[in-house]
């Protein structure tokens, strides 16, 4: 999930990104045709097994799961930048799961 602050009364806009349990590592953002993008893949956790059976083995039944609301997968968003922005006007930061990605109104 994303919210934008577009405060008139400051020089930036800033994009805050809930990403809980993200790292860096698992994170791209950059400019792609004055385009701000922010992608990258939360992968679930591997709870029951080490998903290495041997060949011979009889299947086990399939974990289920009756409730679940936690999102994995890839993620994509695109962001229209003002004229000018550059990587270079652009900042991030990523704390507590929230990904805060900052750019001049007018570069």
């Amino acid at each position: 999930r994303m919210d934008i602050c577009d405060d008139p009364n400051s020089p930036f806009i800033t994009a805050l990104f809930e990403l809980p349990g993200m790292k860096a590592d698992q994170l791209s953002v950059r400019i792609e045709d004055g385009k701000l993008i922010v992608d990258g893949e939360r992968t679930g956790p591997h709870l029951h097994g080490n998903g290495h059976a041997p060949s011979n083995a009889v299947s086990e039944p399939t974990t289920l799961y009756p409730v679940q609301e936690i999102k994995y997968g890839k993620f994509r968003r695109e962001l229209a930048l003002p004229s000018g922005v550059t990587a270079a006007h652009v900042r991030s930061t990523l704390a507590e799961g929230m990904l805060t990605v900052s750019w001049p109104r007018n570069p």
